[in-house]
């Protein structure tokens, strides 16, 4: 800070050494005010990022509780495991109740068998429509 002070103009202008002094300690407390201020500037900036970043966080934990509940839901039983066309998920299905759909695709290989049937149901195995015998 003495480096910038202009000593040297209040000395030619007749300021006496006690002024001088003084004057280079006011210098002194301004820059120090300004770099406060400067400060001060940046830790507002910093509040006010942390607010956002304090509901950004809010927010995600809102989402994690709703997918949390929607987990719960589903392993209870009581949510969709298959939301959309093409969805596929892995392990058992357990159906408590019918099961209904217009077209089935059973990805097994069929197998000849000898029976006296008195139905038939056609479901597609593989892409290709097979007539079932079903006996009573």
């Amino acid at each position: 800070m003495r480096d910038y002070f202009p000593r040297n103009e209040f000395k030619d202008k007749g300021f006496s050494e006690v002024a001088i002094r003084v004057l280079e300690k006011v210098a002194i407390v301004a820059e120090a005010l300004k770099r406060l201020e400067a400060a001060q500037g940046r830790i507002d900036n910093l509040d006010t990022a942390t607010d956002a970043l304090n509901e950004l966080i809010e927010d995600a934990n809102l989402t994690l509780e709703a997918l949390d509940a929607r987990i719960d839901q589903q392993e209870n039983g009581n949510g969709p495991y298959v939301k959309k066309t093409g969805d596929t998920m892995s392990g058992a299905l357990n159906v408590n109740a019918a099961l209904q759909c217009n077209s089935l695709r059973v990805n097994t290989a069929a197998v000849a068998g000898t029976i006296t049937p008195t139905h038939t149901l056609t479901i597609n195995v593989n892409g290709t429509p097979y007539r079932i015998p079903l006996a009573v």
